[in-house]
């Protein structure tokens, strides 16, 4: 059963937010996966292989934010400027943004326009 908090859900979809961005960035610089330090690689052989589906991890990022405004809009400021930003960096990058574009079409039936009025 899923939580019906807000805050749960904002929590997690920021946990993926940054997992996410961290590979955004290395594909906005060229490379493929993080170079992980001596350290990380003597302790975790296999630190540099990503172990996400990013297709996943797109879906499931926009999704959480989504979900977390339909449980309150203590956050909404946030969350819609986020997914605004997901979508745009998506497509910007070519990173699934088919996936980040039929997430937020799924929720788009449901969520009030008037939330995204305060972003836009």
């Amino acid at each position: 059963q899923r939580p019906d908090d807000e805050a749960a859900w904002f929590y997690h979809a920021a946990y993926l937010d940054q997992l996410l961005k961290e590979h955004m960035t290395l594909k906005r610089s060229g490379q493929q996966q993080p170079e992980p330090s001596a350290q990380v690689k003597r302790a975790q052989p296999n630190a540099g292989v990503c172990p996400f589906d990013l297709k996943k991890l797109v879906t499931f990022t926009v999704r959480g934010y989504l979900e977390a405004l339909h449980r309150g809009t203590k956050r909404i400021h946030f969350i819609l400027n986020r997914v605004l930003q997901l979508a745009w960096d998506c497509s910007e990058l070519d990173f699934h943004q088919q996936e980040a574009a039929s997430e937020i079409a799924t929720y788009a039936a449901t969520t009030q326009p008037w939330m995204w009025y305060v972003v836009l």
